[in-house]
């Protein structure tokens, strides 16, 4: 199972986030992605599940996923492109 960053924040990095890679394989390969998100305005802070932990300036998960994507090239480019006014 692979978990991402913002579970490895909400539990304090008890769950380590997955470093996503795809290898080539000489045999046919399935797989079945499962995403779960929580809402875009979830506190993304141990507190949020019942953990103890420091928050304070803890994003929202709206935000926290805006940063994360932002790191990647096409995301970036596609979203500066689409708020270009016409």
């Amino acid at each position: 199972m692979n978990t991402g960053l913002a579970l490895c924040r909400i539990t304090n990095g008890r769950l380590a986030a997955t470093r996503h890679r795809v290898r080539h394989a000489e045999t046919a390969r399935r797989s079945i992605p499962f995403f779960l998100e929580p809402r875009a305005d979830f506190v993304v802070a141990p507190s949020s599940v019942g953990l103890p932990g420091h928050e304070d300036g803890a994003p929202t998960y709206e935000s926290f996923l805006a940063t994360s994507l932002a790191k990647f090239g096409e995301y970036a480019s596609s979203t500066s492109a689409s708020s270009r006014p016409s």
